[in-house]
Formats: structure tokens, sequence, C-alpha cells
């Protein structure tokens, strides 16, 4: 009987001390999981900002474009003009 109570009594803290460890374990998987999750959060809005940077910039060279396209076309226009007028 006594024999009995020591090995219960190595089983309950053999039990006791692997839960422990699994909860140890599955707490530092949780704050690695939530680490991860911020930096991956931080990526996307860097990468966000900077697609937004750059939409800007294409926006921005879109209107430089049609500026030029604007002052060419008012170019062949006034040319257009000289041209019939000295007819």
């Amino acid at each position: 009987m006594k024999i009995f109570k020591i090995l219960l009594y190595c089983f309950l803290l053999t039990s006791f001390s692997y839960g422990a460890a699994a909860s140890v374990a599955v707490n530092a998987m949780n704050t690695s999981i939530l680490t991860f999750y911020a930096t991956t959060q931080q990526q996307n809005n860097q990468i966000e900002k900077y697609l937004n940077l750059e939409k800007r910039v294409l926006l921005e060279d879109k209107k430089g474009i049609f500026l030029a396209k604007q002052r060419n076309e008012l170019l062949l226009n006034s040319l257009h003009i000289e041209v019939t007028n000295e007819k």
C-alpha cells in the first residue's frame, strides 16, 4: 500500500509537471504568434504607405504628361494659326 501511494504521488507529480510545461509552451507560442501578428501588421502598414506614395507619384506623372500633351496641342494650334494667317 505504501508503494502504491509513492507511485501515485510520483505519477501525480509527473502529470502536473507535464501539464505545467505544456501550459508554458502554449503561452510561449501564443506570445510568439501575437508578436508575429504585430510584426506583420507593421509591415503591412509600411507597404500600404509605400503604395500610397507610389500612387501619388504616378498621379503626378500623369498630370505632367497631360500638361505636356496640352502644351503640345496649344503649340500645334498656334503654328496652324500662324500658317493659315500667312496664306
